[in-house]
């Protein structure tokens, strides 16, 4: 439900109240909860890409609670972990703050109203959606609560031999403090910002059926506590590779963990500018935090999921590289796309799993979407025509957030 733009009254001015409020909650994205309340002044962060906690100000006053209410967006309900011990929605809690507030309880109307009439309401809807997003807004860096690290000392080195064949060496996993969690035989990754914050711990199951069972990737949970990473909202090894970034002014995105680890074997850490954004997508604070570091030029290096040069799928990832290069095109940041024509790397493989030669070639064809289109002309085939991918990553999604 978006704002009109050019003249006229608002939708939130003409809004019926009447109307079902789960149809309400479902046009809501999670940014606009989270916009909701931090301009309310409740502290709060992201812990993925769909769920956030703030501070128990559903029975407490903003800056007394702890950081134990959580939000699901999945169901588009809150859950509190210590006073209520109990499931509430947004208007529910807009109720219970006034309650706090004021000894006075809100109807639904009146709680509706309070959400409509908020700058968060008329912003919300399909937002996130590739060219849709507005970006116009000035950006306002996320902030976080970090981890304790004296986590990481409680678990096990750990060194996976099918990496070491694969090309990543002993040396190198561990220097990027990969753990081991016996409970479930998983490998574990320290994710941390560039000044080495720990922002969330996410483990990869190795185990055939323990990802049948708990999927590929899961955070950490140690203790009752779950070290869940706010993904969308930094990008995985520039705590190790930020100064090289820097240096070189120069950026490559891969989808996962292992790719820049093993750029790291393949070309050596005083040439490793490669991050990872956590599958097939690209956010807005992604692309901020490297704008920031003074980077020129960004090169996406996702994997290659398409099997033939032509079919719907390798046009599917023009499209995504399109809306991508659409998004944040003209600020004053080259956009460059490593795209696989002559299929000389494997199948859902990225860029540098096959070693250098291949890697090298790869690199020096980077082209502009403007030149691949030039050379692919076909028209993008809609959506709704698009063939479902057999996807491996839990994160490898076709949109550019």
């Amino acid at each position: 439900i978006l704002e009109k733009r050019n003249g006229g009254s608002s939708m939130a001015e003409n809004f019926d109240l009447r109307l079902d409020k789960d149809a309400l909650k479902n046009g809501m994205t999670i940014d606009s909860v989270y916009e909701f309340l931090t301009g309310l002044g409740v502290k709060g962060q992201f812990l993925d890409e769909e769920k956030l906690v703030f501070e128990t100000v559903c029975h407490n006053h903003p800056g007394e609670g702890k950081h134990k209410l959580y939000y699901y967006h999945n169901t588009r309900l809150f859950n509190c972990y210590t006073g209520c011990g109990a499931n509430f929605d947004i208007f529910e809690l807009i109720n219970k703050m006034h309650v706090i507030k004021t000894g006075e309880e809100l109807d639904l109307e009146e709680a509706i109203r309070t959400f409509v009439h908020s700058r968060s309401f008329l912003f919300a809807g399909k937002q996130e959606f590739d060219e849709e997003v507005d970006d116009s807004k000035e950006y306002v860096p996320p902030t976080f609560l970090y981890f304790d690290k004296n986590v990481l000392s409680e678990l096990p080195n750990a060194i996976v031999d099918s990496w070491v064949e694969e090309g990543i060496s002993e040396a190198t996993q561990r220097k990027y403090g990969v753990k081991l969690n016996p409970s479930l035989m998983s490998a574990a990754f320290p994710h941390f910002d560039e000044f080495w914050n720990l922002l969330g711990i996410r483990q990869r199951i190795l185990s055939t059926e323990g990802q049948l069972v708990y999927g590929k990737y899961r955070p950490l949970t140690r203790k009752g506590e779950m070290f869940s990473s706010p993904l969308s909202f930094y990008l995985f090894g520039l705590n190790h590779n930020g100064l090289e970034i820097r240096k070189k002014k120069k950026a490559i995105i891969y989808e996962g963990e292992k790719s820049t680890m093993k750029m790291d074997d393949i070309l050596g850490p005083h040439n490793n500018i490669s991050v990872a954004s956590f599958g097939m997508k690209f956010s807005r604070h992604q692309f901020e935090q490297l704008k920031s570091m003074g980077v020129e030029e960004i090169i996406f290096a996702f994997d290659r999921q398409f099997k033939q040069t032509g079919d719907s799928d390798f046009y599917r990832l023009i499209d995504l590289y399109r809306k991508i290069n659409k998004r944040f095109s003209n600020q004053g940041v080259k956009f460059s796309f490593i795209l696989d024509d002559e299929m000389i790397s494997g199948y859902k493989d990225s860029p540098i799993d096959n070693g250098f030669d291949v890697f090298n070639t790869l690199y020096h064809k980077k082209r502009t979407i403007e030149e691949i289109e030039e050379e692919f002309k076909r028209d993008l085939v809609p959506p709704e025509e698009w063939a479902q991918p057999e996807l491996d990553e839990e994160d490898d999604i076709f949109v550019a957030l």
